[in-house]
């Protein structure tokens, strides 16, 4: 009968554990391979990254699931590292600083002047399901603007979705992650082709760089890949 006793609690405290681990916290991180080290920067122009935008519902880092046009829920196990807006504001930063895509990337609060900032707003950052499918989601508005002028330069946004088998969170950094690093790639190959007129390989004042109007890098609508 002891014995019983002894295998019922230990049987008990083993699933108390299981339960525990599965109702932990667990946190996201998002991940982008950078370029080859040692290339010379694709733009000789400094880039200030400014604090990310976003609706109310981003300040959380509990991810975000939508399951129709109306109704929006948190997962009550799964969150981002940081908060969204933190998140993205520090991939690009490192995405673009790792791959010398810029003579100098840095956030807002460096001293160092810059030549271009860039200003991003999160429409979306999500897990949505449609048509009893699941997916990833990621909607931004990036512009950028000469620092000196505050002219736009270029003015980038999109809206995509890639599937994911389940609704399964583990599954959702991996496609954010995939469609912020094909859309920062797009946003410096727009730029490059915005400040083309520029021909002297000297540096020089961003203004003679910029067309009259600003360059237009646009998805419209939700793409489904």
């Amino acid at each position: 009968m002891k014995q019983r006793r002894t295998i019922h609690r230990a049987a008990a405290a083993a699933l108390l554990a299981v339960l525990a681990g599965c109702s932990a916290p667990r946190y996201f991180d998002l991940q982008i391979e950078s370029g080859e080290p040692g290339k010379p920067p694709a733009i000789d122009r400094v880039l200030r990254v400014e604090d990310i935008r976003n609706n109310e519902i981003l300040y959380d880092r509990r991810m975000v699931v939508r399951k129709n046009d109306y109704r929006l829920q948190y997962l009550p196990w799964d969150n981002w590292a940081k908060t969204p807006g933190e998140l993205i504001q520090d991939t690009v930063i490192q995405y673009y600083k790792n791959g010398r895509f810029f003579a100098r990337v840095s956030d807002e609060y460096a001293s160092v002047e810059p030549d271009l900032v860039m200003r991003i707003g999160i429409d979306a950052l999500e897990m949505i399901r449609s048509d009893r499918r699941w997916f990833a989601r990621l909607a931004l508005d990036i512009e950028l603007v000469d620092a000196r002028t505050e002219k736009s330069v270029l003015d980038h946004a999109f809206d995509r979705r890639l599937e994911i088998r389940t609704k399964n969170a583990r599954l959702l950094p991996g496609k954010i992650s995939r469609m912020l690093k094909e859309e920062l790639d797009a946003v410096v190959r727009a730029l490059r082709q915005a400040l083309r007129p520029e021909r002297n390989p000297a540096r020089t004042p961003l203004p003679r760089a910029i067309p009259s109007g600003p360059a237009v890098s646009r998805q419209i609508g939700p793409a489904a890949e």
